[in-house]
């Protein structure tokens, strides 16, 4: 997973991304139930998050 900052930089420059090891991503991922289903989000980051129409284990995009 990478992590992207909360605000991006005002002069216009791109930021790279952090890179985590993948086995380290579950553990900065978090998870609240909706009406509409179940919504995944970056802990250092809740704004963060996943939509998808499809099931998809997380182990496969790992």
């Amino acid at each position: 997973m990478t992590t992207m900052p909360e605000t991006p930089p005002s002069d216009g420059t791109e930021v790279e991304p952090e890179e985590r090891p993948p086995e380290e991503t579950v553990d900065f991922v978090e998870t609240y139930e909706t009406d509409d289903g179940i919504v995944f989000y970056d802990v250092d980051n809740p704004l963060a998050w996943l939509e998808s129409d499809q099931v998809v284990p997380l182990d496969e995009t790992l």
